[in-house]
């Protein structure tokens, strides 16, 4: 008889953490995943290169090494648009591919505003193709921190 309460609790223990621990295995992923939205409308390349790339490896290290992930958005607008075009500029190309490595090694997603673009006569063809065309970059940022990212100016 104990032998098949030890193997009910054993069994409930396994299927339902819900019940152990008073929440649900939803909610208990979830403290693993920080957002960070960052609102870029720097022109200053160097800033580019040390508080956005720089410290975008860093901080998703940080969460890594604490076992959780860090999912960053960038919102593109301002003076920050030359950044996301193709150019035949040799720093502008090395900033592109660090650019471009973020989206693709480190999943970070950038958002670039279309009325924006507008405004500056930019052609979408001249974009990277890890940018996102959004309607509005004041939107985009309000959209990210309805859905829990935390708000990071950089100008």
């Amino acid at each position: 008889m104990q032998k098949i309460i030890w193997i009910s609790i054993a069994w409930m223990m396994f299927l339902s953490p819900s019940i152990i621990f008073g929440a649900n295995t939803e909610e208990m992923e979830k403290t693993t995943e920080k957002k960070a939205v960052y609102d870029l409308r720097t022109g200053d390349i160097k800033k580019i290169e040390m508080q956005l790339i720089s410290s975008i490896i860093k901080n998703i290290a940080y969460y890594q090494n604490h076992l959780e992930e860090l999912h960053v958005k960038v919102v593109i607008h301002g003076e920050s648009y030359p950044f996301f075009q193709r150019s035949s500029n040799p720093k502008m190309v090395e900033l592109g591919k660090k650019l471009g490595d973020l989206a693709q090694s480190y999943g970070v997603e950038f958002e670039i505003c279309e009325v924006g673009m507008k405004k500056h006569n930019i052609d979408p063809k001249t974009l990277y193709p890890f940018v996102k065309i959004v309607p509005n970059a004041t939107l985009a940022l309000i959209d990210a921190q309805s859905d829990g990212y935390g708000y990071l100016p950089l100008f």
